[in-house]
């Protein structure tokens, strides 16, 4: 989710009376002020029931990606209207319900967060990410992730903090499983960008260069699902292959990429490491992936030709041929074999 920082206002008109109840989402407790002119009492009650369940999953979603601001109960947000649409009244951290019962509840998130990154930016702010003590650490990294900078720039910050030698997984296993998880899930940017036409700017230079590091780092301590969801990103096709990739990447056509080598990790071994788990699991895609990746160069097809020697199996060896982009690459592979 976008988060911004400063306080989102929403200009609103109380159309009539209104009344008050509490109501509890996920901790948090609000009054609920329900516009008297928001019509009937069954129509009141549905537009409470859509606040409800529309607050569950902002905080549902804020539990998993900001935990220590979504632990935080802000004054400045106990109270929420809701009215019909209009103008001239201004309310703090209001969630809006027209007539048809839509909601808008933006404000509530960005109203926590701005409350959240005001209480600690004094604290943080300056500060190396190597420094941050064990007990700072999950405060720090929803405030590093709150701060209006630059995305490639954030990524090396948080590198710096998983890297540095107060952190540790066993220092805060929930951090450092939130940190893990937000990690992988740059790699897919990180490697998207190499459709760049010209040389790539010094931020995303400086990114790729510390996620390295950090791959380099944590590949061996990375489970089956993060794997999996960095084998795309890892073996992207380059820009020109005429073999789209498949369906439920959800492409009709290769991705438009100039190849990013991930200079400085070694992807085929990533692969070759996992490819037994993906086979085990019917994982036919990054098998795919891996394989086409592999051997669309010629250090590549040698590598992927001993990784199937290496495995003595004719099923294994079929798949790996039958995976591969055409009969070019098989042929490539198979006199590699001899």
């Amino acid at each position: 989710m976008n988060r911004a920082v400063a306080f989102l206002l929403l200009a609103l008109v109380a159309c009539g009376s209104a009344h008050g109840e509490p109501m509890t989402v996920a901790k948090h407790t609000f009054e609920v002020r329900i516009d008297d002119d928001l019509g009937d009492a069954a129509r009141r009650d549905a537009a409470r029931e859509l606040v409800k369940r529309t607050l569950t999953k902002t905080f549902g979603e804020m539990r998993e990606d900001f935990p220590t601001v979504f632990a935080r109960q802000m004054p400045r947000l106990e109270r929420l209207e809701i009215h019909r649409a209009g103008a001239d009244k201004l309310e703090v951290a209001t969630i809006l319900a027209n007539p048809s019962a839509r909601l808008t509840d933006g404000d509530v998130a960005h109203g926590l967060e701005s409350d959240f990154f005001a209480a600690v930016d004094p604290r943080f702010e300056g500060r190396a990410p190597e420094q941050i003590a064990p007990a700072e650490g999950a405060d720090w990294f929803d405030w590093a992730r709150l701060r209006p900078v630059n995305g490639d720039l954030m990524t090396v910050d948080v590198v710096r903090f998983a890297l540095g030698p107060l952190h540790s997984a066993a220092s805060d296993p929930s951090v450092a499983r939130h940190v893990k998880s937000w990690l992988v899930s740059r790699a897919d940017d990180l490697s998207r960008r190499g459709v760049l036409m010209t040389a790539p700017p010094p931020p995303l230079v400086a990114a790729r260069a510390a996620y390295v590091q950090w791959l380099n780092a944590a590949a061996a301590t990375l489970d089956d699902g993060d794997r999996m969801d960095l084998a795309l990103p890892l073996f992207r096709l380059p820009q020109g292959t005429l073999f789209p990739l498949p369906p439920a990447y959800g492409y009709a056509a290769p991705e438009p990429v100039n190849r990013w080598a991930w200079d400085g990790f070694d992807a085929f071994a990533f692969g070759a490491a996992s490819i037994d788990k993906w086979l085990a699991t019917n994982a036919a895609n990054p098998v795919r992936s891996f394989v086409q990746s592999a051997a669309s160069s010629v250090e590549g097809t040698k590598r992927l030709a001993q990784l199937i020697a290496s495995h003595n199996d004719p099923r294994f060896r079929d798949t790996c041929l039958h995976a591969l982009r055409d009969d070019q690459q098989r042929a490539a592979v198979m006199k590699e074999l001899r």
